[in-house]
């Protein structure tokens, strides 16, 4: 649902996905992106509430979804799932362009630069990902238990882990300048 948010009225519905919708991010044409339980990544025009395209390569539930921070003239999106990958997607064209399974399934996804990516994952660690490798890097302990939720500090680039257990932690992450 798009809402006014001067009259608190609504605008318009997107109709589409056919189970809950865990994440969105608007692309720089004005496009949306939604990504859900059903499995499925959708593509919106805002104006009319109109779907644009569908994707629907993960075979589980969608977790997460994050758009790459410089993505130029075709914006990268990237998707963690109950199948234990992380998918990345071009999707004003509609195309996945590669995927990476990990060890353990993905539950938050997070960018730290424009081909690094941090993923919380069930087991509690933290993976940091090459997005054009499609290659973890590094696997870094978190908290005891699910890590729900990774954040990327805007300046030093550390990351935050917050778990199940009620805990945040702090790591800081340095990736290798060959990794970037």
């Amino acid at each position: 649902i798009q809402w006014d948010l001067v009259t608190k009225q609504v605008v318009r519905k997107f109709k589409g996905h056919s189970r809950g919708i865990t994440a969105a991010c608007f692309l720089q044409n004005g496009e949306m992106v939604s990504a859900a339980h059903d499995q499925s990544v959708r593509v919106w025009d805002v104006e009319t509430g109109k779907l644009v395209r569908s994707l629907n390569q993960h075979s589980k539930p969608i977790h997460s979804m994050a758009i790459c921070p410089v993505s130029g003239d075709m914006p990268m999106v990237a998707t963690a799932a109950g199948d234990r990958t992380i998918r990345f997607w071009q999707p004003t064209i509609g195309r996945m362009v590669r995927y990476i399974r990990l060890d353990s399934e993905p539950l938050d996804i997070a960018w730290v630069s424009e081909t690094m990516m941090i993923a919380s994952c069930v087991d509690g660690k933290a993976r940091l990902v090459d997005s054009r490798s499609v290659r973890v890097v590094e696997t870094i302990p978190g908290v005891d238990g699910w890590g729900y939720a990774v954040a990327v500090h805007p300046r030093d680039r550390s990351i935050a882990v917050a778990g199940g257990d009620g805990t945040v932690r702090r790591v800081d992450v340095q990736p290798s300048a060959d990794a970037e």
